[in-house]
């Protein structure tokens, strides 16, 4: 009954513009062929500051994967574990045992599948896709099947933030909604990198929280911050730094960035406003005693409008 009250107005919104609407011509679009080494990959995502690439086989003539950090991540942790020794000598571009292609990427993943929709459809029915495939990004092509644009959860999110008038449950706060109450995944600051790294790995989540000697979250550990390593300016021993060192490497400050959180009080509006502005992927729910009550993810807020 909750789900009909506040779902079907959402449909009936989203169903009057279309992913078109979303899309950006001019926004530039990088790919990768399946053949490039993890190392190509890893330098193409952080020069140009993204978090994924789509994956192009020539042979098939089509585009067939996403790439994305966490791919890496989950690919490095596998190394790392095998030979931490060397890693304290060498930069990701340096390192011998980086050796996997984009395919061998892909296939050890298995979660970044390319879907693509045509750009006619409305973004309701984008979003739907994305839900039921659990991916954080999707392809909007033309009627000839040639891509147009890269849709992400975050450009949704923006677009929503756009239309917070058009939303009949903004008002609801996060408690109402019970929007991203979980189990918070935690390390200790005093924890290794690598251990954090692991602990995303294992639990098949993209970020954790960072906690202090009182178990307060102080902090997030994102599969995204082994850019921090850069291609070639961290040697990759600096994953084995405690966490509240390897937070702060490469910033004046030696203080961890504080972590972006929200009230069970909080309204949605006030979410959609905070995941545009910070454009960050997850907020913690945290209560009056800094106690995570759980995480809200884009994913989470996407499932709202499904």
């Amino acid at each position: 009954f909750f789900f009909i009250i506040f779902i079907m107005p959402q449909l009936e919104f989203l169903s009057a513009h279309t992913v078109g609407d979303l899309c950006e011509v001019e926004r530039p679009i990088y790919t990768i062929g399946k053949n490039q080494t993890v190392k190509s990959i890893f330098e193409t995502l952080i020069k140009h500051n993204i978090l994924s690439v789509p994956v192009y086989d020539n042979r098939a003539g089509k585009y067939k994967t996403f790439i994305d950090m966490l791919d890496i991540l989950v690919y490095c942790v596998k190394q790392l574990g095998k030979d931490s020794l060397t890693a304290g000598y060498e930069t990701f571009s340096s390192h011998e045992g980086f050796v996997a292609t984009a395919t061998e990427l892909a296939d050890a993943s298995t979660r970044n599948p390319f879907i693509a929709v045509d750009k006619s459809i409305s973004i309701g029915h984008a979003i739907n896709r994305m839900n039921i495939n659990g991916v954080h990004r999707i392809a909007a092509v033309d009627s000839d099947g040639s891509l147009q644009d890269l849709i992400t959860q975050s450009l949704i999110i923006k677009f929503l933030t756009n239309h917070l008038d058009e939303i009949p449950f903004a008002a609801k706060t996060v408690d109402e909604l019970q929007l991203g109450y979980r189990d918070v995944i935690t390390v200790g600051q005093d924890k290794s990198c690598f251990f954090g790294f692991q602990t995303i790995v294992e639990n098949k989540v993209s970020g954790v929280g960072v906690t202090d000697e009182d178990g307060k979250i102080i902090g997030n550990l994102s599969a995204s911050d082994i850019k921090r390593l850069g291609y070639d300016n961290f040697l990759l021993s600096n994953v084995f730094l405690s966490l509240e060192k390897f937070l702060v490497l490469g910033k004046e400050s030696n203080e961890i960035p504080k972590v972006l959180s929200v009230k069970p009080t909080d309204t949605f509006a006030k979410v959609l406003e905070t995941l545009k502005e910070t454009k960050v992927h997850r907020l913690y729910i945290l209560d009056d005693d800094n106690t995570p009550k759980g995480v809200i993810t884009l994913g989470d807020v996407l499932r709202l409008f499904d």
